[in-house]
């Protein structure tokens, strides 16, 4: 008997052993799916996501070409057209011997200013398109330019910059593009649509070792949800926060009607990049 009992005792062992390797084997058998389903899972997020970015930034290239043909269009085709109607009529004139030579050089200098400014139109334009200024002054200094390019050329909106440049702001170039353009979106949804007459712009390292950089108006502001939901108006608001989103930045929008609108940008730095240096290296750059 004691036999027996040792020898059921042993299978009894044998079996619980089984059991117990067959319980750890179907975990991990199911751990291991579990994990592989959740790669694919991954994975297809992944895809969804560059496919989305690859969508967006497709629809964000179509506006900026209409933007950019209607600008052509509507501003510099224009200027021109009306300065060559004008010629035509001078000559006219001249031969009708209805102006005299005095008030025809009168005529040419104001028409000589007319096309340097259309020059100067299109010089700006292809300078806020290029990112060749970006990588030879850098992202503050190519902001503050932009700013007060545009304060000289409205004067319906005042424009406060409280920047702090004397920090060295070290961005990385996928950095200092994405944050450009996001810059772009909101001073061209600011000129667009906002009806504002304020603009303030900061920018500066926080307490948290962040770039901070905050633009706000006081136009009319706007629903946000109604914006997102819009398929044309939305692809600008999605387009920086795809773009923050990609250079691991946090984009926070706060907008009401008739309230103005503040957009917030916060983008942690490494702590060596972002101390003070009185002697900053400065590179030249033209903007002609």
């Amino acid at each position: 008997m004691p036999n027996e009992e040792i020898i059921a005792i042993i299978i009894l062992g044998f079996v619980l052993a089984l059991l117990l390797v067959a319980f750890v084997t179907t975990i991990l058998f199911l751990y291991q799916k579990r994990q592989q389903q959740h790669k694919i899972e991954m994975a297809t997020m992944q895809e969804e996501y560059d496919q989305q970015i690859l969508r967006v930034q497709f629809e964000m290239q179509e506006v900026t070409l209409s933007e950019i043909s209607n600008k052509l269009h509507d501003s510099i085709k224009n200027n021109i057209n009306g300065v060559i109607n004008d010629l035509i009529g001078i000559r006219l004139k001249w031969q009708k011997n209805l102006i005299d030579s005095d008030q025809v050089f009168v005529e040419l200098e104001r028409y000589e200013k007319e096309l340097i400014d259309v020059r100067n139109d299109v010089r700006l334009t292809s300078h806020s398109l290029s990112n060749d200024k970006l990588s030879k002054v850098g992202l503050i200094d190519t902001i503050i330019f932009e700013i007060n390019r545009i304060s000289r050329s409205t004067t319906a909106i005042l424009f406060r910059s409280n920047i702090n440049q004397a920090k060295v702001y070290n961005f990385s170039q996928e950095q200092s593009v994405f944050l450009y353009r996001i810059f772009q979106e909101i001073m061209g949804n600011i000129l667009s649509h906002s009806k504002a007459t304020k603009v303030d712009v900061y920018a500066d390292i926080n307490a948290k070792n962040e770039f901070e950089f905050i633009v706000k108006d006081n136009g009319i502001g706007f629903n946000i949800t109604e914006k997102l939901k819009s398929k044309l108006s939305g692809i600008g608001l999605i387009g920086m926060q795809k773009r923050a989103i990609q250079i691991g930045a946090n984009l926070e929008i706060i907008s009401n009607h008739n309230n103005g609108t503040t957009i917030k940008i916060d983008l942690s730095l490494p702590l060596h990049q972002n101390t003070t240096q009185n002697d900053k290296p400065k590179t030249l750059y033209s903007f002609d």
